[in-house]
């Protein structure tokens, strides 16, 4: 796995436009973006699992990706599923 476009600044406005994109290559060849989120608020990225959750022999992935420090997601990529399956919950702290 590769991360680009790591651009987020405390600032905002600065950079307006930076993101936050995870790709997924294997032997150097591109196979699909597992992450591409623009906000960040006190939050980060955790890959929680790596495995074969279809039993297709290919990689599947739990990714915890919230937004904002208010906001529990979790993302289910599958390797046999074009999209991604994506649960978010809103509280207050």
């Amino acid at each position: 796995m590769r991360a680009t476009g790591i651009e987020f600044y405390k600032d905002e406005e600065q950079k307006p436009n930076a993101r936050y994109t995870l790709k997924l290559f294997i032997n150097a060849q591109y196979q699909r973006t597992l992450i591409d989120q623009t906000a960040y608020h006190d939050t980060a990225t955790a890959l929680e699992f790596i495995g074969d959750l279809d039993r297709d022999g290919k990689l599947d992935f739990v990714i915890s990706s919230p937004r904002d420090y208010e906001e529990s997601r979790t993302i289910i990529i599958l390797s046999t599923v074009a999209y991604p399956f994506v649960g978010t919950v809103q509280f207050d702290c």
